[in-house]
Order: C-alpha cells, then sequence, then structure tokens
C-alpha cells in the first residue's frame, strides 16, 4: 500500500475509533487523565503513518492502535511513578479482535460523562464531538464555522472543566440519571440540528454531525436505561428528517422548501427506520418533547401529498410542545401550523397571545414574508429582508434575496 494511501486509511480510521479507544483509556483511567488520553490516542495514529507505510496496515488495526496508545500512556505515567514498567503490553501479543460490546458499553460512559449535569450544552457539545465522535478541533471548527483558536480555546477549557467535574466515569445508577438522560438527549439533538440546518456558512446540511448524533442516539436506546422510552421517540425523529436530506437542495444547489419536495425522492430507508422506532417509543402517558416532535414527524409521513397533511391534529402537537418548553422556535412552529389551520385570522389571534417579540427570529420573518406575498407586499418584503439581514447560511440568503427580488 502507498504511503498515501496509508495515511487516508489511517485519517478514515481515526474518525472511526478514536473516540472508542479515548473511552477505553478514559473508563480504565478516568476523567482527570483525559489531557494525556488525548495525547497518547494522537501519537499511536502518527506512530501507525510511520509503522504502517512500510510494515502493512495489521490485520486488527483498532487493536494494534489501542495497545500503542494504552503503553504510551503508561510510559507517560511512568515517568510520573504512577505505574510499573512491567505493566506496557507488547504490540506483538495483541491477539484478539477489540470487543465491540465493551467498546459500545465504554463510550455509553463517555457519552454521559462529557453531558454532566455541571457542564453547559456548548461545552458538552464539544466535548462529545472531539472525544466520542473523533472530530478535530479543524473539523469542529468548519462545522460550527468558528474561527480555528476561538473554537481550540473554548474546547481547551470545556476539557479542562471536565477534568475538575467528572470523577469516575460511568453510566449513572438510575435513581440519579434524570439530570443526566435530559442533557445527553438534549446535547444530541443539538448535534443533529447544528448539522441538518447548519446555522452559518456555505451548506445548508452537514450529514456527519447528523450520522453522529444518530450514532450516539442509538447507543443510548440501545442501554434501555430511560423508561419514558425518549432515547427512540428521539431516535425516530431524527430518521424521519433524514429522509428528506436529498430532497432540501435542488440539483442547482438551491433550497428546496417542504412543500416543494418530491416525496418520491425521500430515502425510504431512514423513513422505515422512523417508524420502526416510532412503534418501539409507544408510551401509555406523558409524552416527552420528543414524541410529539417524532409524531409530527409521522404525521408527514403518512400523508401522501403535502395538501393532505393533519395541520390540525399537528397544531395540536405544537401546542403540547409549547406547554413544555415555552421558547420562541416553537412558537414559530405553532404559528405556522395555526396559519395552515385557520389562515390569517389565526394567525394573527395566536401571534399577539403568544407575546413574543419575533425581531430577531429569521424563521418568523421567513414565515411572515410567505403569508404576506398575496396580501400585503410591503409587509412581505420587509419580513424577508430582515429574515436575509439575521441568516448567516448562503443557501438561506440567496433564497431571501430571491425572495425578496420577486417582489421588486
Amino acid at each position: 500500500m502507498s504511503t498515501e494511501n496509508v495515511h487516508k486509511a489511517i485519517s478514515q480510521l481515526y474518525r472511526q475509533t478514536s473516540g472508542s479507544i479515548t473511552a477505553t483509556l478514559a473508563n480504565k483511567y478516568g476523567a482527570h487523565v483525559i489531557p494525556q488520553i488525548e495525547d497518547a490516542v494522537q501519537e499511536a495514529m502518527l506512530k501507525a503513518m510511520s509503522v504502517w507505510a512500510y510494515k502493512g496496515v495489521p490485520v486488527k488495526p483498532e487493536s494494534w492502535l489501542l495497545v500503542v496508545a494504552s503503553n504510551l500512556l503508561k510510559d507517560q505515567f511512568k515517568k510520573e511513578n504512577r505505574l510499573d514498567r512491567s505493566s506496557t503490553i507488547p504490540i506483538q501479543h495483541v491477539v484478539k479482535e477489540v470487543d465491540f460490546d465493551e467498546l459500545q458499553d465504554e463510550q455509553l460512559k463517555m457519552i454521559f460523562a462529557c453531558c454532566h449535569p455541571d457542564l453547559s450544552d456548548k461545552e458538552s457539545f464539544l466535548l462529545s464531538l472531539k472525544l466520542i465522535g473523533g472530530f478535530s478541533i479543524l473539523e469542529i471548527s468548519r462545522a460550527l464555522i468558528m474561527n480555528y483558536e476561538a473554537t481550540k480555546k473554548s474546547y481547551q477549557r470545556a476539557k479542562k472543566k471536565f477534568v475538575e467535574k467528572v470523577g469516575h466515569i460511568h453510566v449513572p445508577p438510575t435513581k440519579f440519571i434524570e439530570p443526566y438522560i435530559d442533557r445527553v438527549l438534549r446535547v444530541i439533538y443539538l448535534i443533529f440540528n447544528e448539522g441538518y440546518s447548519a446555522s452559518e456558512g456555505e451548506y445548508l446540511i452537514k450529514e456527519d454531525l447528523c450520522g453522529e448524533a444518530l450514532r450516539l442516539a442509538k447507543l443510548v436506546a440501545d442501554c434501555k436505561i430511560d423508561t419514558q422510552n425518549r432515547p427512540l421517540a428521539l431516535l425516530s425523529l431524527m430518521n424521519f428528517k433524514s429522509a428528506r436530506f436529498g430532497t432540501r437542495i435542488s440539483a442547482e444547489g438551491k433550497l428546496v422548501l417542504f412543500e416543494d419536495q418530491n416525496r418520491e425522492d425521500w430515502n425510504q430507508e431512514f423513513i422505515y427506520l422512523g417508524y420502526h422506532f416510532f412503534e418501539q417509543s409507544e408510551v401509555e402517558s406523558n409524552p416527552s418533547d420528543y414524541h410529539l416532535e417524532a409524531a409530527i414527524e409521522y404525521e408527514y409521513n403518512i400523508a401522501q401529498s403535502h395538501d393532505q397533511i393533519n395541520w390540525k391534529r399537528i397544531r395540536t402537537y405544537y401546542q403540547a410542545i409549547f406547554k413544555m418548553k415555552p421558547t420562541e422556535q416553537v412558537a414559530v412552529s405553532y404559528l405556522f401550523a395555526s396559519y395552515k389551520c385557520g389562515g390569517l385570522e389565526l394567525f394573527k389571534i395566536e401571534l399577539e397571545n403568544l407575546r413574543f417579540d419575533f425581531k430577531r427570529n429569521k424563521h418568523f420573518h421567513a414565515l411572515s414574508g410567505d403569508i404576506f406575498t398575496s396580501i400585503d407586499k410591503e409587509k412581505a418584503l420587509y419580513h424577508f429582508i430582515q429574515a436575509r439581514d439575521l441568516s448567516r447560511n448562503r443557501l438561506e440568503t440567496n433564497y431571501f434575496e430571491h425572495r425578496i427580488t420577486s417582489l421588486t
């Protein structure tokens, strides 16, 4: 294998395995040595580049990397008089594959560690992408459209707090799980949403972020620690949304609205998984906001066309979600469903009842621009200009520019 191909293989392997190797070592040695673990994993990857280029990629590359990283870490500890020299494992003694179930369990523990209640959502977000997902600082900065140095500093601060606040890395006992599971699911959904509708940059969809969110949600769902089935509901709604990846942007690179998408091009595999997890997530009472969002996605998919969507039912779901999460974004979704049910009159009534400002909400301005296009062009123009000025995503900005041009 050529040096170039070896480097490509290692780069791909890094994304696939660095998170699980980090989780394995963190579970063994603790959260307080995360900085040393990261250094060891990166050094193992660099060593692989030089060794594999002339010896070839080993039969069990993941095992090789884990042992090398572990030995490097132990060497560091020996310098600090933490370990006896005899604890180092010779690479040639690796005789078995890394146990997949064991790695899954260790990654699960890391998810809960990264989402410790003493960490902020942003800190949990950064730590999850870096330590579990194997994203580099450069990849995270590109995904979030942040300056590289700013991303690096934010991550270093998050890591410092992780070392200070997180002790033993474990899945908390059932009686203490609630504040953790809530944060875990929230952070996973944050990762998905940033990938599904990128807030900034050239691209609307970042499938690597969505894929990582789906992977993490499946890990959490498989451990069956939430009696309310929220991880399954989250999996359902994310799979339903993922089915529309290929239809949200046209061949010319333009934004395609939900009502204009070709339903026949929606990904049937994702839709099947959406239905599958929706059925599994059923609860007898008190559905969570994830259940209700999944129910909305379910309604979108069972309708034969956009015109046949049951907007009354969807409005009821959004009303219930708003009671749980009275945020501006949920309010905009509720207004949209209200308009679909009762037109401009109901939209105005609900807008008055909600009493939000909405001045800095691009989604509200986009909705209002659509509503007023055939009623009051001046109002529509004002709202589309506001939406354009508030958007930092190029595809959205181009779409709003097109709507503005069509009104002038």
